[in-house]
């Protein structure tokens, strides 16, 4: 049993790099996985090209370490998508005890002026 058994992570930005990282570390530790994770590329900022493929891929791999996971696509910058997956996380675990907000989306402008994006479904 490792030091996170029983408990369960939220990871957004899960798909790739830092994110994948730290999902896998966290289920080597015996922690649940909730991952968020982009489900298709963006058009703005185009850096950002994760996919519903990397998650399941991701989903897989937890679960090849003998420890449990739930996958979610979206966009951190909708609440509508953030909170479908703390809900299916919650739903799937019962809790949420740790949050690793990896996500990085940077859009230029005054906060109090920026807005959800439209379109992503």
């Amino acid at each position: 049993m490792g030091e996170f058994s029983g408990k369960t992570v939220f990871i957004t930005g899960a798909a790739k790099g830092q994110g994948r990282a730290v999902a896998l570390a966290f289920a080597r530790e015996g922690a649940n996985i909730v991952g968020f994770d982009l489900e298709k590329p963006i058009a703005y900022p185009a850096y950002n090209n994760s996919t519903s493929k990397e998650l399941l891929l991701l989903k897989k791999d937890i679960e090849a370490l003998g420890a449990n996971a739930d996958v979610y696509g979206g966009d951190v910058r909708r609440a509508k998508d953030v909170e479908r997956a703390v809900a299916g996380g919650v739903g799937t675990f019962g809790t949420i005890d740790v949050l690793f907000n990896n996500a990085g989306i940077c859009a230029y402008g005054l906060a109090h002026e920026l807005t959800e994006p439209n379109g992503m479904r």
